[in-house]
């Protein structure tokens, strides 16, 4: 169609911007219940005709309207829905006639039913109540939203406040929120000094005995730390312990290497040595669970249960001087439920090798030489905390290394003797101020926050592993919520050409992680329906050709869609369907026609930007797909990592910690493989204000009757040992 065969009218455009989109916004919510009342009568004719043919009717004509079936009452009954809840939308009955292949309604059903077959996930999506209440509550949202642009032309948030007072309650949210990321703890250590056998207190540590046996010895060899100068207490057994360890390697990737410019150092296996130093004799296990694993109280049933650590003992290690040291790493969980690592420094003495113990721009010094003659120094943290240790420069820094794994009490609903009370945080009360504020998400609304701690989100076992691993600020941010009734949840969220959620500059919110990965980027060609609707616009009607010849025939608005993500399957509920399709679509080129405005004639492929955020359907264990081309389609991407398209959350963080989501192939002038990734992000849905009060008026401090499931730099994997 060649544009300087249509004139523009010389008074200018038909329509101002906010009439334009009034238009718009009004179409596309009577699209959305004329295909939730097509929905509905597809699924009831699929599974009537399923039952007859007992076969998968996605490899059928459209149901209903092949040789063996008529469906009679079904499709009366379409028709019965259309002239309820779109009354208006079609011209005349030949528009709705069902037995005349080129009717408009017709030809609407058969579309419909091409979508549901090359994408038939989109209406089999498993529901939860976590689900169907977050879709619930935004659909809701996403409605109002339209419907004051349609009828003032202004845009409203998802609050009652006015826009500055809201935006100023997020950011104190988000403060906190931080403030609370900052002072949790993700390492800590402690002192034992040497002292007598006192097995009335803990306070002080006999002196430590090692055993150990190589393969030449007939029988094992014993030191006794600290030195002091006896027959199994001297310099020549301590370098005999020296001399029979074997160099350490480190991990990479799923390997073993040696390489000592990067790690030098000796080791023994756990089948080679033996020692009458146990953590838990000296209540360092219950130090490390109050600090890196905090018990929550709430005055409900306790959703986390009752966890506690277990240490495993995974090496003795051996860094002498002038060249004893380890570069910069991440360790490599060896379990679902390690959550972190415990080292135990032995009374011998050394100069040099810090332990440095790194997360979030933080960083906490373990200097343990001073002390080393006549302490036990011990030191905890996190799995995915960045640590080193210094160059030893003098003596011999030997180490006993656990693995900490968090283990869960069977049978305990309640959590005794609690560490913590979330009613004593300042984020819990400012949360609970939120809630009992009728101005503040008055019709509900949905926070997010992503995690500020890695977890293998996307392992095989994530979806038994959280929330009951989470960690720190993550944990604490999870129970308070949970601990005031709200339905809450740990969720994967897929990257979008390497945005998360839309920029939100008001909040301060630029979607993307401080350290990306290399993103495939995602363009949309929508030149031609942008200029369609460009021309509505200014000309109040558009064109189209029938054949290849002739003068374009005039007809009103005529929208092109996409559907993104998965739609919650409550087909028979036409009213709560429309508004969950109206959720997920988006239509083509106005998001084109809204970021470049006016005549732009070679504005062709257009950067595509997410509207909403890809949230999975649930936590998506990593895969590799055939499956993909040069750009992959959403289309495609539904298929195999089945996600739900959601605006409207308000996300009051960052994006940090990526998981690899998955791999697929890409086709170009050669095969090659390309990676989408994902993050960890914690779910609030704040219900409306009329669902949060109970009789009494108050806050309701109770659990929901919902599920109280769970969940990303990319976790780096380079070594396991000490």
């Amino acid at each position: 169609m060649e544009e300087e065969n249509i004139p523009t009218p010389p008074e200018g455009p038909r329509y101002t911007q906010e009439e334009f989109l009034a238009i718009v916004n009004e179409q596309l919510i009577k699209d959305c219940k004329l295909d939730a009342c097509i929905d509905k009568y597809l699924m009831s004719a699929k599974n009537e005709m399923d039952k007859k043919n007992k076969q998968d009717y996605y490899r059928r004509p459209t149901p209903g309207f092949d040789e063996d079936s008529t469906c009679q009452d079904l499709k009366k009954q379409l028709l019965d829905d259309i002239k309820h809840h779109v009354p208006e939308y079609f011209a005349n009955e030949q528009d709705m006639a069902l037995d005349n292949t080129g009717s408009k309604l017709r030809q609407r059903i058969d579309s419909r039913w091409r979508k549901w077959t090359s994408s038939p996930q989109k209406l089999e999506t498993e529901n939860g109540d976590f689900n169907k209440k977050l879709v619930q509550i935004l659909s809701e949202n996403r409605l109002r939203q339209i419907s004051v642009q349609r009828d003032t032309g202004a845009s409203e948030g998802p609050s009652s406040l006015q826009d500055g007072a809201f935006t100023e309650v997020c950011r104190q949210l988000r403060k906190l929120v931080e403030g609370e990321n900052s002072s949790a703890s993700f390492a800590c250590g402690g002192t034992i000094p040497i002292g007598k056998d006192d097995n009335e207190h803990n306070s002080s540590c006999a002196p430590v005995n090692l055993f150990w046996k190589t393969g030449e010895d007939t029988q094992a060899q014993k030191l006794v730390l600290p030195l002091t100068d006896t027959q199994e207490s001297n310099a020549s057994l301590l370098q005999r312990l020296v001399d029979d360890c074997s160099p350490a390697t480190f991990g990479r990737g799923d390997q073993d290497v040696l390489d000592p410019s990067y790690r030098m150092a000796g080791k023994l296996d756990t089948d080679k040595f033996a020692s009458n130093f146990h953590p838990a004799d000296f209540g360092i296990l219950e130090n490390v669970e109050q600090i890196l694993l905090p018990s929550i109280r709430t005055d409900l049933e306790n959703y986390l249960q009752f966890r506690k650590i277990t240490a495993h003992l995974y090496k003795l290690n051996v860094y002498s001087g002038p060249s004893g040291l380890f570069r910069k790493h991440v360790d490599t969980p060896r379990s679902q439920n390690q959550i972190g690592s415990l080292v135990v420094c032995l009374p011998c003495e050394f100069k040099g090798g810090r332990l440095l113990v790194r997360h979030d721009g933080q960083e906490v010094d373990f200097d343990w030489a001073s002390a080393s003659t006549s302490t036990v120094q011990w030191a905890a943290f996190y799995s995915d905390c960045e640590h080193e240790i210094e160059t030893v420069t003098e003596g011999h820094r030997i180490t006993l290394t656990y693995n900490l794994h968090v283990t869960e009490a069977v049978g305990l609903s309640l959590l005794p003797n609690p560490v913590i009370d979330p009613k004593s945080l300042p984020l819990y009360e400012y949360v609970k101020g939120i809630l009992e504020n009728p101005a503040v998400l008055k019709e509900g609304g949905v926070l997010g926050f992503f995690c500020s701690y890695a977890y293998p989100h996307t392992a095989k076992y994530a979806n038994e592993a959280l929330p009951r691993s989470l960690k720190g600020s993550d944990l604490v941010l999870y129970s308070v919520f949970k601990s005031l009734g709200i339905f809450v949840k740990v969720v994967p969220v897929l990257e979008l050409g390497g945005l998360y959620v839309p920029n939100d500059p008001q909040l301060g919110i630029s979607g993307k992680t401080e350290k990306g990965q290399g993103y495939i980027r995602t363009f949309e060609t929508n030149y031609e329906a942008r200029k369609n609707l460009e021309k509505f616009r200014k000309l109040g009607y558009m064109e189209s050709y029938l054949g290849y010849s002739g003068p374009p025939q005039r007809t009103g608005l005529e929208l092109e869609y996409q559907d993104i993500g998965a739609t919650l399957s409550d087909w028979d509920d036409i009213d709560r369907h429309w508004k969950t399709i109206l959720l997920g679509r988006q239509v083509n080129g106005l998001s084109e026609l809204e970021e470049v405005p006016g005549d732009y004639d070679d504005y062709h492929d257009y950067n595509e930007k997410p509207t909403g955020t890809r949230v999975g359907t649930r936590l998506h264990p990593y895969f590799t797909s055939d499956i993909g081309g040069e750009d992959m389609s959403e289309i495609e991407v539904e298929g195999v990592w089945p996600f739900y398209h959601l605006p409207g959350i308000i996300w009051l963080t960052e994006p940090k910690r990526e998981e690899m989501a998955f791999t697929h192939l890409t086709y170009g002038n050669e095969a090659s493989l390309d990676t989408r990734y994902s993050c960890a992000a914690i779910v609030a849905v704040i219900p409306p204000w009329n669902e949060r009060m109970n009789e009494r008026g108050n806050v309701p401090e109770q659990a929901s009757s919902g599920e109280a499931e769970g969940s990303g730099s990319k976790r780096r994997k380079r070594a396991a040992g000490k």
